[in-house]
């Protein structure tokens, strides 16, 4: 009996522990979401943005941990959708305007954010209450590299405008390039590339907590070397300001109304995170029921991912899916039950009291958004080159070049064309006729004296065989 309880205490003890790991990630995810979005003139609201995102992480933590088929299944806000909002011209404009007030442009990404987690979990109900699952995996997959890619992208820009105010783009290139400004971004893109070599080098799950936290500390002696005290780095811009931490400019939002022009222009965005993130959603369930023992219910995760979401859209949570590395992580921990989501949903939102945001360096944020940009390119373009070919290569590279220099939705847009002209293309050259052969090679399957079958042979060298393939695909009639 006293065997059985220590045993499932120790079991309790892993879960936890891997729980809070994943809750400590969470929580500065959150807050590297909330520096990319709320930057340039909605900075003041950024401690707002922070507090809504880590109650509804918390939200869709807790109920995808409970109602999962996979008790150690953790889920999470993830990162494609705030890198492709923070990067769209509308959030831009509200950054950098000057003219308009800045609460009423927050509160209009705040419901633009609402907007989009809840179409997300609609989304994701209507596929699973009509059987779609299985659809998503007809998307071209250069065309889903090519997205993702992108999504990396536009991650990039928001890390450089976090800590510059200053878009990444044509226009202002010269500027991100002076001396002044390069000190303020590259340091955080070196860091993140030897992190990078670090992380697969001496893999663990404490390796990166661990060197975010060296990072912040010798931060902040160089700081002190050089006589800068915290209220300077502040004015600096190298941590956040004061008011980006906690909700003290929650009611500053009260009683002002939206702007319903700017929020409606907004919606091909809206549409494009919810498309990129069901897509995303999909294939980690399928990374993830590949990898453990159990069988997923591939169905009810897309249904308890969709519940997750509403309620999550609701108190203003980004959208949220499960997280494969987390989860793989709990799983060969020896995870068993659902403490480990819950404990990570416990944090994010003990970490709403916590007035954090003001000693987090900009540089530390930006180091762990820049780490997610060297993933992205690393798993969806570098791995994926020998597999996909020169062709398909050229066209993920080539939807990159859009999504860098048009958008993300036209970037979209060409990705499908290409791809389809390509399938048309390919298909068209099949032949008709699949297998050419004689009465010789496929006989039949009675038995015959010798003296038969070698005139049969004889004879059957003379006859041909056609086996059509059974369908035919435009110019392959010719």
């Amino acid at each position: 009996m006293k065997m059985g309880r220590a045993i499932r205490g120790r079991r309790m003890l892993g879960d936890v522990s891997v729980g809070a790991l994943a809750g400590v990630d969470q929580v500065l995810m959150c807050l590297a979401f909330a520096a990319m979005l709320f930057g340039g003139g909605l900075s003041p609201f950024a401690g707002t943005g922070l507090m809504l995102f880590l109650v509804g992480n918390a939200v869709i933590a807790a109920i995808v941990a409970f109602m999962s088929g996979l008790p150690i299944n953790l889920a999470a806000a993830q990162e494609k959708a705030p890198a492709i909002i923070a990067a769209s011209a509308v959030v831009l404009t509200l950054q950098t305007d000057t003219t308009g007030s800045a609460a009423q442009g927050a509160l209009s990404l705040l419901i633009l954010i609402a907007l989009t987690t809840m179409l997300f979990g609609v989304t994701l109900l209507l596929v699973a209450h009509f059987d779609l699952v299985r659809m998503m995996q007809y998307l071209p997959f250069p065309v889903v590299c090519g997205f993702l890619l992108g999504a990396g992208w536009l991650l990039f820009e928001a890390g450089v405008f976090m800590q510059t105010d200053i878009p990444f783009s044509w226009v202002h290139l010269p500027e991100l390039f002076t001396p002044d400004v390069l000190i303020r971004w590259l340091p955080s893109m070196v860091i993140a590339l030897a992190l990078f070599a670090l992380i697969r080098r001496i893999p663990g799950s404490l390796t990166l907590p661990l060197a975010i936290a060296v990072i912040a500390i010798a931060f902040y002696l160089f700081a002190f070397w050089f006589g800068m005290t915290p209220e300077m780095l502040r004015q600096e811009g190298w941590t956040f300001a004061s008011t980006a931490s906690g909700g003290g400019s929650f009611q500053a939002l009260l009683g002002i109304a939206p702007d319903w022009a700017l929020i409606g222009s907004a919606m091909p965005v809206v549409f494009t995170v919810t498309f990129i993130s069901l897509i995303t959603a999909m294939m980690n369930l399928t990374v993830i029921d590949a990898a453990i023992t159990e069988q997923l219910d591939q169905r009810h995760e897309i249904k308890t991912l969709g519940i997750a979401n509403m309620f999550g859209g609701l108190v203003g949570s980004l959208p949220g899916y499960s997280m494969i590395g987390f989860t793989l992580i709990a799983q060969r921990a020896g995870a068993t039950s659902r403490w480990a989501g819950m404990t990570a949903a416990v944090l994010s939102l003990a970490a709403v009291g916590v007035e954090f945001a003001v000693w987090a360096p900009k540089l530390v944020i930006a180091t762990i958004v820049m780490l997610i940009v060297l993933e992205f390119f690393h798993d969806w373009l570098l791995r994926q080159i020998k597999a996909l070919g020169w062709l398909d290569s050229t066209i993920v590279l080539m939807i990159l070049a859009v999504i860098v220099i048009y958008g993300f939705l036209p970037g979209i847009i060409f990705g499908l064309l290409v791809t389809s002209v390509l399938f048309v293309v390919r298909y068209s050259r099949v032949p008709p006729i699949g297998r050419v052969e004689t009465l010789a090679v496929r006989g039949s399957s009675l038995q015959r004296a010798p003296r038969d079958q070698r005139v049969l042979m004889q004879m059957g060298r003379g006859v041909m065989i056609y086996s059509l393939r059974g369908y035919l695909f435009f110019g392959s009639i010719s």
